[in-house]
């Protein structure tokens, strides 16, 4: 079955129709024999089925008649093994797999033959449903490390819970991006966004792996950089489903939350409603200017207060690192929206978390990433730039301390920070001048090969030289830096060259 499935990618548009009416009905057969083939064989069945749909709806393009002729006959029965098969007790991980590749192949039909199979997406909804609610305790036990997923198989494919979830998330994706078919999703936006949030949790692998290395988890937390794990694939989720149903989303992700947080200390949990709320930003607030009507629904936008009063706050205590830290970078996310002193609460939280020299890494990391969304928001915010001022003199020192002796995944987002900072006020930079000189040329010496770091070192070397009181004391101190640098024997210079 294995040359089989790979023979199948290989099949030509010219014999592709003469392979359908012989391959499929087999494919069917194999599936449907639970005694004489193992889940593995079945597996790769379903996979054969999903490459041949992919053919042949690709030649729809040249002939539209193709699908009725050569899929249609065969797709009912198809369907109808799908739901058997989903609705298989879970026996062991390989039947994940299972649930995986006919999740995949649904999704494919939606996407290439949608009003084929509109007709039966009640019918096919409620098992591919059943496998984010039914896995709830398989689940926990992963990801709190009682319990390992299965890795890959011998394909290299995910083939554990997560491999069947991630299936899942991506046929909702699917119906959400299709006008015709996502009032499906709609009608079940606060269960969908309460597993959304459920499958957000950390597994405590990916825990241990962050506190082991605190570089990986400052390159997870860079949005470019991060891994695509369930946590990231859920989030684009639950951002695409308030793209879609705006108010219909915000409503339902209060109760969402108020389910997870009622009567639970659970940190992960807390984690990962934090998570998802900061992933949608302030726009799940009400705007100050918005006037309620009388009789209008007070509940269709997310109570932040409340939230930050009863979860956030507390949180920023937790002896959890992540939870605490994760307080803070929600705190900077709406700080536009709060008061100026539960703002002015949040900064001086902030700069805290970088003085404290006890602190785990990485909770410096996210106490830096808070201060950065800060700095942005005090571009058009006078509360916020006014309590940077206030709290950021006392924390430069550490903060400088913390960029120049991390590794480079961690000091690039710091060095982009410093450079934010010193947009934020000529008085300020001028003060820090001479401490943000003897940074620069620090990481010029220990970076200066990094195409990463070296443009925003320039950056913050362009920012210095145009305020007047520090341009002269950068040239005095830098220059000689320079000079030694070119006649030195190293063979990268193309950083320095530019400045000079």
């Amino acid at each position: 079955m294995r040359v089989l499935t790979e023979l199948a990618k290989e099949i030509t548009d010219e014999h592709i129709l003469q392979v359908v009416p012989i391959i499929l009905p087999e494919m069917l057969r194999i599936l449907n024999d639970r005694i004489n083939y193992t889940v593995e064989t079945r597996t790769r069945a379903v996979e054969i089925f999903r490459t041949i749909v992919g053919i042949v709806t690709t030649l729809t393009e040249v002939d539209k008649t193709v699908v009725k002729k050569y899929l249609s006959p065969c797709l009912e029965p198809f369907l109808h093994e799908f739901v058997s098969c989903l609705e298989e007790k879970i026996i062991q991980y390989k039947s994940y797999a299972l649930q995986k590749s006919i999740v995949k192949a649904i999704s494919l039909l939606l996407r290439r033959c949608p009003k084929k199979i509109s007709p039966y997406l009640q019918f096919i909804l409620k098992p591919i449903w059943d496998i984010l609610t039914s896995n709830i305790q398989e689940f926990r036990l992963y990801f709190n490390g009682e319990a390992e997923d299965a890795d890959v198989d011998s394909d290299g494919e995910e083939c554990g819970i997560e491999g069947a979830v991630f299936s899942v998330f991506s046929l909702i994706q699917t119906l959400l991006e299709d006008p015709s078919m996502n009032s499906v999703v709609k009608s079940g936006l606060v269960d969908l966004i309460y597993y959304i949030i459920f499958y957000m949790q950390l597994p405590q692998e990916r825990v241990e792996s962050w506190i082991s290395s605190p570089s990986t988890f400052a390159s997870d937390e860079d949005e470019v950089n991060a891994t695509y794990t369930l946590r990231v694939c859920a989030q684009d989720i639950l951002i695409l489903a308030c793209d879609e149903f705006p108010e219909e989303s915000y409503a339902a992700l209060g109760q969402a939350v108020d389910r997870h947080l009622t009567g639970t200390t659970d940190w992960r949990l807390q984690e990962a409603c934090l998570y998802a709320v900061c992933s949608l930003g302030t726009r799940i607030v009400k705007p100050v200017t918005k006037e309620v009507q009388p009789g209008a629904n007070n509940q269709q936008y997310f109570n932040i207060h409340g939230f930050i009063q009863n979860i956030v706050f507390p949180g920023l205590s937790s002896t959890d690192v992540l939870l605490a830290g994760r307080c803070l970078v929600l705190g900077s996310n709406f700080c536009t929206v709060l008061t100026p002193d539960l703002t002015r609460q949040f900064v001086q939280a902030a700069t805290q978390g970088i003085i404290q020299q006890d602190r785990n890494l990485i909770s410096k990391i996210l106490a830096a990433k808070a201060i950065n969304t800060f700095v942005e928001q005090a571009k058009d915010n006078l509360t916020v730039k006014m309590a940077l001022l206030e709290f950021l003199p006392g924390a430069i020192d550490a903060f400088i301390n913390f960029a120049a002796t991390q590794p480079v995944e961690i000091s690039s987002d710091c060095l982009e920070t410093i450079v934010q900072i010193l947009h934020l006020d000529e008085g300020f930079t001028a003060a820090v001048g001479h401490r943000m000189t003897t940074l620069a040329i620090a990481c010029f010496v220990k970076f200066n090969g990094d195409p990463v770091i070296s443009p925003t070192l320039e950056d913050m070397v362009r920012v210095l030289c145009q305020n007047a009181n520090c341009v002269l004391p950068l040239q005095q101190r830098f220059t000689p830096t320079l000079v030694s640098i070119l006649n030195s024997e190293n063979p990268d210079l193309g950083t320095f060259i530019h400045l000079c």
